[in-house]
């Protein structure tokens, strides 16, 4: 029996049929529109972001502030900051003045125990080597915190008597404000630049006085061994004064980080270029240790049993040895390819 469904009288679960009984109830089973439910699954699940987030870039530089502002503006009054800005002037002066006398004297009395003693007293290697950065530094750094006090105060008579001070700029308050705020900060930071010019200063001045006494002492004043110390301690200072200028950036509120990472490729090739010095630096502090050789012997270098070269040694110099042939010919042979080669002193056979 065939019965006709009425689409109108459709429910979720049954629908009405029509036949020649009359009306009867037939299950129907939900049409599904697949495509809208792909549509709506589409609509409904959430969007997966394949892109890279968001990189913030790194400050290049921020300020890193001026304490003294903050201290002079825990003053209620216009009036206490100013004494109090006096006060440290004051203090600062005669620390400094005070000061300088002492390491004075003191570097005085080490150098003078030193030399008596001719030994190396660690303690007053580092008061004889404060004595120079400290008498020379020490007044520009009371200046230098001087300036600072009175532009940090020009700063706290602008917020408590702004009428005033916009008066006295000619209605330029704000603008002169600003510009007082960046003197400030680079007075201070060039203060602090102070400190490590004298750190940088006096490791220098404890290096030369270690060098010094490694050449007096192990090398007894050797010439040659005193030129290799000199280029020991000249590779030393180039580090002393990497050191003290990317602290003086940092101190300076500037980010080395993009710095350091632009010298990661030019940092590869100078190792590569001075890869070579440092070997013939090597070979030559080997040379200076335990000594196969010295001047006016008479020497053959050997490699692998054959003869390579002969003749008298005229002097042992950090980089090279300097040799003179039989026929009288000059060489100059590096001291790396000197340590590897066999040597036979014929000066010192028995």
């Amino acid at each position: 029996m065939q019965a006709l469904t009425l689409p109108f009288l459709q429910s979720s679960r049954s629908c009405t049929a029509i036949s020649r009984r009359g009306l009867t109830r037939v299950p129907v089973v939900p049409l599904i529109n697949t495509s809208n439910r792909h549509l709506n699954a589409k609509r409904s699940s959430p969007i997966i972001a394949n892109a890279a987030p968001a990189i913030t870039p790194e400050a290049v530089w921020e300020p890193t502030g001026v304490p003294l502002v903050d201290e002079l503006a825990s003053f209620s009054t216009l009036q206490g900051s100013a004494i109090h800005a006096v006060k440290l002037v004051a203090i600062a002066m005669a620390g400094i003045y005070i000061g300088s006398l002492l390491v004075k004297a003191i570097s005085n009395k080490a150098d003078s125990d030193d030399s008596s003693s001719k030994g190396l007293n660690p303690f007053n290697a580092v008061l004889g080597s404060l004595a120079a950065p400290a008498t020379n530094l020490l007044p520009l750094y009371g200046y230098i915190y001087s300036a600072t006090v009175v532009s940090s105060l020009v700063q706290i008579f602008a917020k408590k008597s702004t009428a005033q001070f916009n008066s006295l700029c000619l209605g330029n308050g704000p603008k002169v404000l600003e510009i007082v705020k960046h003197v400030t900060q680079v007075i201070q930071d060039a203060s602090e630049i102070v400190f490590i010019v004298a750190a940088a200063w006096t490791f220098i001045g404890i290096k030369d006085r270690f060098i010094a006494f490694i050449a007096r002492t192990a090398f007894k004043e050797q010439a040659p061994k005193a030129r290799l110390l000199e280029t020991v301690g000249g590779i030393l200072n180039y580090g002393i004064y990497a050191g003290a200028f990317f602290s003086s950036l940092t101190t300076c509120g500037i980010n080395i980080t993009p710095l350091l990472a632009s010298l990661g490729g030019a940092s590869v090739v100078i190792g590569l270029a001075s890869q070579t010095i440092l070997g013939e630096l090597a070979s030559s502090l080997t040379l200076f240790i335990a000594p196969p050789f010295g001047v006016g012997d008479n020497v053959r270098f050997l490699s692998g049993g054959a003869l390579v070269m002969e003749g008298l040694v005229l002097a042992i110099e950090p980089m090279r040895t300097i040799l003179k042939t039989a026929d009288g010919n000059t060489l100059y042979v590096s001291n790396g390819k000197v340590v590897g080669w066999e040597v036979e002193n014929v000066s010192r056979k028995a």
